[in-house]
């Protein structure tokens, strides 16, 4: 046998090998991939179910209120439930990709930091309402 021969059966042996290996690589790089994409869908789908749940009770308990307080906290939880669902609507057509117009994910955030004042007026009224002091 000549050495030609050997060099040449040994160069595809190496090639052979050297391909498994390279290929087997690739595709273990595309399954993580694939991992990483599929646990960034699930983290976002379960942010979106907790809001989602959050919100349908927050306005279950909105509506169950609205038969036990007076008329100015009724009114003051009308201005909380609407900004809320103000806030929502901006966050579900962000999310979608068809904003309205001026609305950014900054104006969303802004616009749910202003809920923080209504819901402190509303809280004021209750405690009004019931005699309890902000000490109590």
């Amino acid at each position: 046998m000549e050495l030609s021969s050997v060099i040449i059966a040994v160069a595809g042996v190496a090639g052979t090998l050297g391909g498994s290996l390279l290929t087997q690589r690739g595709s273990e790089r595309a399954k993580l991939r694939e991992i990483e994409l599929v646990r960034e869908h699930e983290e976002i789908h379960e942010s979106r179910s907790l809001r989602r749940t959050c919100y349908a009770e927050l306005n279950r308990d909105a509506r169950q209120f609205n038969t036990a307080l007076n008329r100015e906290v009724l009114m003051r939880a009308s201005v909380v439930n609407q900004a809320l669902n103000k806030v929502y609507g901006q966050v579900k057509r962000l999310e979608r990709g068809a904003p309205g117009p001026g609305e950014t994910t900054e104006t969303a955030a802004q616009a749910q930091y202003e809920v923080w004042g209504m819901l402190r007026t509303m809280r004021t009224a209750m405690r009004h309402d019931l005699g309890v002091s902000r000490e109590d």
